[in-house]
C-alpha cells in the first residue's frame, strides 16, 4: 500500500473520484477524523468514506452490518451501484455478497448492529434516524458525556470516530471547536422494512461531514452524484481510458461554448464530420 503521507483529496462525484484513486487507500471515517486533529484543512470538507453499511431484516429485527473498505460492495461495483442508487436511492447486493458481509463479522472486519439498540431519534427526513454523541468527557459533564452511550452505541461510534484513546482525542477536538454534540445517521428501520424484503438487503454510501455540520456521520447517503464531495485517498496516476461520460461532457461544452473554439479546432471538427459523412456514404452504397 502507498505511504500515508501521499493521501490527498480527490474531488468529485463518488464514481468519478473513486476511479481516480487507488481503492485500497480510500480513508474510513475514523481515519479522516484522526487526521483532522492535526490537519485543519480536512475540517472544511465532507468526505465519502470507505465504510460500507448494509441493512437487512432478520427475525423481524432491522440489522445493520457495518463493514470496512475490503468489503465495500459499492466500491466493488461502482458503476452499477451508483446507477442503482441514483434510480432507486438504494443498492441491492447479491445474496452471495450478503453472505460475504455476514461472514466478515466472524473475523472482526464488520460489526453487526440491531438498530433497536441505538435509541434512535427520527430525522425530519423520514428515511433517516440518528443518535447523538456528547463530546464531553465524564469529568466535564457528569450526566451527559460520551461514556453515557450504551454498549451498542459506543461500538458503532468507535467504528466511526476511532477506538480507545483515538476516540477520546477526536471528541476533545470536536468539543474544543465548539461542537457539544455530533450525530450518527442511519436508515430509518421502517424504511428498511419496506425496501429490504424477502431476505434481501439494501445499502447506501457513507460520508463524514465537515466541521460546519458538526462532523456528523451519515450511513444512509443516496446523493452519490454530488460534485461537491470528495474522497481521501492516494491518487491513481495511471492514464485513464476515455469513457462515454467524457465524450458527453466534451460535446456539451463544445455545443454551449462555440465562441471558445479557435480556427484550428474548428478545422479538426470539420475533418471529423467529413470522415463521418464519407463513412456513411460508403455504407449506403454497399
Amino acid at each position: 500500500m502507498a505511504k500515508k503521507d501521499s493521501l490527498e483529496d480527490i474531488i468529485g462525484e463518488l464514481c468519478a473520484a473513486l476511479k481516480e484513486s487507488y481503492i485500497g487507500t480510500v480513508s474510513h471515517s475514523y481515519e479522516i477524523m484522526k487526521e483532522r486533529i492535526k490537519n485543519n484543512e480536512l475540517r472544511e470538507r465532507w468526505y465519502f468514506t470507505a465504510d460500507f453499511p448494509m441493512y437487512t431484516v432478520e427475525n423481524d429485527k432491522v440489522i445493520l452490518y457495518f463493514a470496512k473498505r475490503e468489503h465495500n460492495l459499492i466500491f466493488r461495483h461502482i458503476d452499477d451501484a451508483v446507477k442503482q442508487i441514483k434510480e432507486t436511492r438504494d443498492y441491492t447486493p447479491s445474496l452471495d455478497e450478503m453472505n460475504e458481509i455476514k461472514e466478515s463479522v466472524k473475523i472482526g472486519e464488520t460489526i453487526k448492529i440491531d438498530l433497536s439498540e441505538l435509541n434512535l431519534q427520527k430525522h425530519t427526513d423520514d428515511e433517516l434516524c440518528y443518535f447523538e454523541i456528547s463530546t464531553a468527557s465524564k469529568s466535564e459533564n457528569e450526566s451527559n458525556n460520551y461514556d453515557s452511550l450504551n454498549k451498542t452505541q459506543r461500538k458503532f461510534a468507535e467504528m466511526v470516530y476511532g477506538k480507545g484513546e483515538d476516540f477520546k482525542e477526536v471528541m476533545k477536538m470536536l468539543k474544543d471547536n465548539k461542537m457539544e454534540k455530533t450525530r450518527i445517521y442511519v436508515l430509518n428501520p421502517e424504511y428498511v422494512k419496506k425496501k429490504a424484503k424477502n431476505g434481501n438487503a439494501i445499502s447506501r454510501a457513507s460520508w463524514v461531514n465537515r466541521f460546519l455540520m458538526n462532523s456528523n456521520f451519515d450511513a444512509g447517503v443516496h446523493n452519490v452524484g454530488s460534485a461537491g464531495g470528495c474522497i481521501r485517498a492516494v491518487l491513481d496516476a495511471k492514464p485513464k481510458g476515455v469513457t462515454q461520460d467524457d465524450i458527453n461532457s466534451a460535446y456539451s461544452i463544445l455545443i454551449t461554448n462555440p465562441d471558445k473554439i479557435d480556427d484550428n479546432k474548428y478545422a479538426g471538427l470539420s475533418g471529423l464530420v467529413t470522415n463521418y459523412i464519407t463513412g456513411r456514404q460508403k455504407l449506403t452504397k454497399e
